[in-house]
């Protein structure tokens, strides 16, 4: 075996070690709430309970559905599921690497590497949700997008990929759908005949008919035609530019469009036209201001610029317009949401690589090195980071301890506050929750099939042994309590129920968490 071959087996073997060490490494961190609630959907999934009837949460289906294999193997293991998302992301990779077939093979394994480790650079997209379900999808539109635009077409089959992939996209995350603009738009600007684009349509449309039936009949089996609706139309409805995120937003605007109004003919519409104004801008600002601090951003960029011909700049720029419009649509901004970009970050590489090996392979070798470079120390510096906690893993893992020595058998556990999360997984005490707690967040509950209502009575009738809280949250919710807000009335309704029918009493205080034990 010569050089050549060994390579060909030691660097992918190698990206896939670095992934799978990283993705082992991060399992063991405080996970984010959306890890908390899909994997309690999960579990309840597969105990027989019915979809966002029994089985609550905001997402599209197949969003949660990702949670649903490593629940399913290893109820409660969060290991299980990260392990889950590696093998997710490497055959992502690996498509990604088949279907580049055309280019050099150093760029294809390149732009595979990137695929396989770019959700691993940030703290935050180090854990499983709706971005790594849809980057499955996302990311086969943006490659045989580029496929198309480079060749003029594709086969039948992967035209009936995307259609496919098109409708999978928009139930793990409606935005993803966005991405089959990529491979309308080549097709459309594309050299083939009438004939030729009208069977690349009818391999779409096919496809994504295929697609929409297998997702129906799942929904069959597992929730109701009236939930997916409610979920699918009503929900993003709701979220998109929902109050609570807005609010902290238009607080300065409000100020600022009432000071800048002052003494205008209009003053009430003046302030309230420079308070929009101004929410849209900070909301952006935020958004580029993550993505200024991100290397990869900066290759999609360069390769509008750089690339030759007004036809390559558009397709490049028609990529990166993509990836922006499925983050910020929702007008939101939480930092995960640019794991959506990382089809934009992988194809934005390629045109960058492909423009440089032809002005100077050295170069573009250069800096495919570099690049990999950076992400294996971004990797390294995320893994490490997840370890540095301020101490509120100890915390946590002491008050494990404690409830997992005192606990009987058939006792269960109810968890409330900021980074519960960590405690759901790590205990070995089930948890009580039949939905997670978020449900009473009261913007959500307007559209839900959930009879709120029936879920606190059967919590109240079936207690949990324990209730592990916040101090915060002890104080607004049972000693202190505050009605402001809809969600918090409803969670303070419940705790203040269960401990007026039960009686429970702190029995200890680690760090911020305080634990109660069910006297009554």
């Amino acid at each position: 075996m010569n050089r050549s071959q060994i390579d060909k087996i030691l660097l992918p073997a190698g990206a896939l070690a670095v992934a799978f060490i990283a993705y082992i490494l991060t399992s063991g961190k405080i996970a984010d709430h959306d890890a908390f609630v899909m994997g309690e959907v999960a579990q309840r999934l597969a105990a027989g309970k019915l979809l966002y009837l029994e089985a609550w949460d905001n997402k599209p289906p197949l969003a949660l559905l990702f949670y649903y294999p490593s629940q399913a193997l290893a109820p409660g293991s969060y290991l299980a599921q990260q392990l889950f998302t590696f093998l997710w992301t490497a055959s992502q990779a690996l498509a990604v690497f088949l279907l580049l077939r055309g280019e050099k093979l150093w760029i294809r394994g390149v732009i595979a590497i990137l695929v396989l480790w770019a959700p691993l650079m940030r703290t935050d997209f180090a854990w499983g949700s709706s971005e790594d379900a849809v980057n499955g999808f996302t990311i086969l539109l943006a490659v045989l997008g580029y496929r198309v635009f480079r060749d003029g077409n594709i086969s039948l089959m992967q035209w009936l990929i995307c259609g496919m992939a098109a409708v999978f996209a928009l139930h793990a995350r409606q935005p993803g759908v966005l991405f089959l603009a990529l491979p309308l738009a080549a097709l459309a600007a594309s050299p083939q005949t009438r004939q030729a684009k009208l069977r690349a349509l009818a391999g779409i449309a096919g496809g994504g008919i295929i697609a929409f039936a297998a997702v129906v009949g799942i929904m069959l089996l597992i929730s109701d035609w009236t939930s997916y609706l409610s979920i699918m139309v009503k929900g993003p409805m709701h979220y998109s530019g929902a109050q609570q995120y807005l609010e902290s937003k238009a607080a300065g605007g409000a100020a600022a469009g009432a000071q800048l109004a002052t003494g205008s003919a209009l003053p009430g519409f003046k302030a309230f036209l420079i308070e929009k104004l101004l929410v849209i801008r900070n909301v952006l600002l935020e958004h580029f201001t993550i993505l200024g601090s991100d290397i990869l951003f900066v290759f999609p960029v360069l390769a509008v610029v750089f690339n030759t011909g007004r036809r390559w700049r558009m397709i490049a720029a028609l990529f990166l317009g993509t990836g922006l419009a499925a983050v910020l649509l929702p007008m939101k901004l939480f930092s995960h949401y640019h794991q959506q970009l990382i089809p934009v970050f992988a194809i934005g590489t390629l045109f960058l690589l492909r423009r440089l090996d032809e002005v100077s392979a050295p170069l573009a070798k250069s800096l495919a090195i570099g690049l990999l470079g950076i992400l294996l120390l971004k990797v390294g510096l995320t893994a490490e980071a997840l370890r540095y906690d301020n101490g509120e893993k100890a915390e946590m893992a002491q008050v494990i301890r404690l409830i997992e020595a005192e606990s009987r058998p058939a006792e269960r556990l109810f968890t409330v506050g900021r980074n519960s999360a960590y405690i759901y997984y790590r205990s070995h005490i089930p948890a009580v929750h039949k939905i997670h707690w978020d449900l009473f967040f009261g913007w959500l509950s307007r559209y839900l099939p959930v009879n709120i209502a029936t879920v606190m009575d059967e919590i109240s009738a079936s207690p949990p042994a324990w209730i592990i809280i916040d101090r915060n949250d002890h104080e607004k919710y049972l000693l202190r309590p505050d009605p402001a807000g809809e969600g918090d009335v409803r969670i303070g309704e419940l705790l203040r129920r269960l401990d007026q029918k039960y009686h429970y009493e702190m029995i200890q205080q680690v760090g911020r968490w305080r634990v109660l034990r069910r006297v009554g």
